[in-house]
């Protein structure tokens, strides 16, 4: 779970896991979630989620997510692999 909002706050969170091994969901308590990330080889817009995960069964070692707070949310800067949304 990522902290509480702040300009210029940045994460980039990585899988180390073995493909195939490793779930890792990204959550947020403060503000939402947004940007553009790949899922299952269609670039999905992330508007409103609170997590977003790289599942399981698609997790590669090295899979990633970079996302930067403006002070009111979160975005996402760059992403790779195959993640997916929950909306709040």
């Amino acid at each position: 779970t990522l902290p509480a909002v702040a300009a210029g706050l940045t994460y980039t969170i990585v899988n180390t896991g073995a493909a195939g091994n490793n779930l890792v969901d990204v959550a947020v308590t403060d503000g939402v979630i947004s940007g553009k990330f790949t899922l299952a080889a269609t670039v999905v817009v992330v508007s409103v989620a609170t997590t977003i995960r790289n599942t399981k069964a698609t997790s590669i070692k090295g899979d990633s997510v970079t996302l930067v707070s403006d002070g009111s949310g979160w975005f996402i800067t760059a992403s790779t692999g195959i993640w997916a949304q929950q909306a709040p």
